[in-house]
């Protein structure tokens, strides 16, 4: 374990990331988001994205705009060929982002917003935003690509899962192909 200065700025870094959530009603103060603190490694949370549904906890993930924003184009990909108005999973996931009604409901619960489930995931920028705040109000401090993708994929916990292995390499793989 590391100690001296860098450990004392990471448990502080962390501390104000957990105040600011809670300020901001994005984690709750015995929520299970605020237990992700208490975890903090050093990643090296150096980016401009807030954990979460605001800007509060800017420096928590480390993930930047330009990375996050070609993670949502991949998992359009992966989800649904990039079409907007497909449905899937029998109906009970629709749009780009395949999102599910009970996802929608959990970002309007913890985002304090009021998407409907199916109209505004059919809706191509609705959606995004919609899987944007899902991404990272489960983000954890120092979340990777790798980590949020498979969160999407397996829920909150989705980064532990081996199921969601393959779905990060089919994303893994549509970034690549982005850059091209």
């Amino acid at each position: 374990m590391k100690t001296g200065k860098t450990t004392k700025t990471m448990v502080i870094a962390a501390f104000i990331c957990a105040v600011l959530g809670i300020l901001a009603g994005e984690v709750t103060a015995s929520g299970q988001s605020a237990t992700y603190y208490a975890n903090l490694k050093g990643n090296g949370a150096t980016n401009k994205h807030a954990l979460g549904c605001g800007t509060a906890l800017q420096g928590c993930v480390s993930v930047s705009d330009d990375s996050l924003e070609r993670l949502l184009d991949a998992i359009a990909t992966v989800e649904s060929g990039g079409r907007a108005g497909i449905m899937g999973d029998n109906g009970r996931a629709v749009g780009m982002y395949q999102l599910h009604a009970v996802t929608v409901k959990d970002v309007n619960r913890r985002c304090g917003t009021v998407y409907k489930w199916p109209t505004d995931c059919l809706n191509p920028t609705t959606g995004r935003e919609i899987a944007r705040k899902y991404l990272l109000m489960y983000a954890r401090p120092g979340a990777t690509l790798e980590t949020l993708a498979r969160n999407y994929n397996g829920g909150p916990r989705g980064w532990q899962k081996a199921a969601t292995e393959k779905y990060w390499q089919r994303v893994k793989t549509a970034i690549k192909i982005q850059g091209k």
